[in-house]
């Protein structure tokens, strides 16, 4: 396998990318290399590398380093979200032994991957990360994370008809009072949904999504409505909630979901989550997907779970429960990645004592990279 390596992706190398990603049926929407510019919006420094086999891509992963605060040079890791994408083991083998010397030249303190695989297929990646010195980050059951996929490969009435009773009536009330879904298609209709986003947030005790982090989503991934959508529901000219949902080629993944309280009540205490859902999941029909993934899903889970609400919500939609492949970690300079521990650890304990994000923003210099070839 030959590795390329570089910050930016040329045209010919973005529709490259593109076609591999198109056809990979474990590709995820982070790993478009649209998401780049959402990293970088966050602070970070992306970096787009892909391995070719007698001149076909056949391995490809977003990385996005984060740097020390107060360092130019070292950086804590350097993480591919939902990634890399791969449709045979063995080329993922190669990949990730060819890329961890460029991340020590970095000077990064660990590598943090977590491709898209569903268990049982997921046993033989687990196997590779296994041989390669990776371990999981946070086990869970078979190393994964609960989730739930809606097949929306039937008709629309098998699919709605699929929905929980509740789900369906109060689609239905939804419609009859006349609620409007509407695909936000300028920064300034998404301004509602971001305030309520950051409220919600802040509320639960969330680190929130900033708003250089969601304008440049919306910009690079929601508003063409080719990747994602955000979704948003009225009533006259009342915000009610709203949806933000992106695709991969297969299948889609609900991101954010917000609702306003007070103008539900105003309309008999409406439940607009269903009817936002069910406009999500007719959008990315419309684009070829196969799959919703509900991103978090457990049919059995306890009524002291902290996330036990969320799941009952999602269950009105009959996912089929299934495990996903959890996020994987590989040190590749274990001093740099003990001061990561220590920081994340003094941070968490100042955020938990004050309640806010512990944010500092400060000038990064982008270390050298070369086009490398292995």
């Amino acid at each position: 396998m030959k590795l390329h390596s570089c910050y930016e992706l040329d045209q010919t190398q973005k529709s490259r990318w593109e076609q591999f990603w198109c056809k990979c049926r474990h590709a995820h929407p982070r790993q478009h290399f649209l998401f780049g510019q959402v990293e970088r919006a966050k602070g970070r420094i992306p970096i787009y590398i892909y391995g070719e086999s007698d001149g076909t891509i056949v391995c490809a992963g977003v990385f996005s380093i984060h740097p020390f605060l107060w360092s130019r040079r070292f950086s804590f890791e350097a993480i591919c979200q939902r990634g890399p994408i791969f449709d045979e083991p063995g080329w993922a083998k190669e990949f990730l032994w060819g890329i961890e010397p460029l991340f020590k030249s970095l000077m990064v303190g660990r590598i943090c991957v977590s491709p898209y695989w569903i268990f049982p297929e997921a046993h033989d990646v687990v196997a590779v990360l296994d041989e390669l010195g990776y371990s999981a980050d946070a086990p869970t059951t078979d190393s994964g994370y609960s989730t739930g996929l809606v097949d929306i490969r039937r008709s629309d009435d098998d699919i709605f008809c699929s929905f929980s009773k509740s789900a369906r009536r109060e689609i239905r009330r939804a419609e009859r009072q006349n609620v409007a879904i509407r695909a936000a298609g300028s920064i300034d209709e998404a301004q509602t949904f971001f305030r309520y986003l950051d409220r919600m947030n802040r509320e639960r005790g969330i680190i929130p999504v900033s708003y250089d982090e969601f304008k440049a989503t919306f910009q690079h991934i929601l508003e063409k409505r080719q990747l994602g959508v955000l979704l948003n529901a009225f009533g006259g000219e009342m915000f009610l909630g709203g949806l933000w949902i992106v695709r991969g080629p297969t299948t889609a993944h609900t991101a954010r979901y917000v609702v306003a309280p007070k103008p539900l009540r105003e309309l008999s205490n409406l439940s607009i989550g269903p009817v936002l859902w069910w406009s999500g999941i007719k959008w990315a029909k419309e684009k070829g997907c196969s799959w919703l993934d509900v991103e978090g899903y457990a049919d059995n889970a306890d009524p002291s779970n902290e996330k036990y609400l969320v799941y009952e919500f999602k269950k009105k939609f009959s996912p089929q429960p299934v495990y996903g492949l959890g996020h994987y970690i590989r040190v590749c300079q274990p001093f740099i990645y003990s001061v990561h521990k220590s920081f994340n650890f003094l941070s968490c304990g100042w955020r938990s004592a004050t309640g806010l994000p512990y944010k500092i923003k400060k000038k990064m210099c982008i270390p050298n990279l070369r086009r490398e070839s292995t």
